[in-house]
């Protein structure tokens, strides 16, 4: 599916919806579109499986919100529309 990405980063002590420290293959959806706990690939990033674990108010439809270690990171990857597999 197509969707676009994002890329967002937390401070310290931040909690994901689902109540899990966010991470690296951490992204936050639109339950109505993509549910929570769903697995999923993205080919820009190989050998790592996403997980669908939190909600943002920006996320809305067919968008994710890819989690990266710093503001940086986010800030480089932008907004971009990908194709990601989702897997569950």
């Amino acid at each position: 599916m197509t969707v676009m990405a994002t890329g967002y980063s937390s401070g310290p002590g931040a909690v994901t919806f689902t109540g899990t420290s966010p991470y690296w293959g951490e992204v936050a959806v639109d339950p109505r579109f993509i549910p929570l706990d769903s697995l999923m690939k993205i080919p820009e990033f190989p050998g790592v499986i996403f997980k669908a674990e939190d909600t943002g108010g920006l996320v809305k439809g067919f968008h994710i919100d890819i989690w990266f270690p710093s503001k940086g990171e986010a800030v480089q990857w932008g907004v971009r529309y990908i194709q990601v597999q989702l897997l569950k």
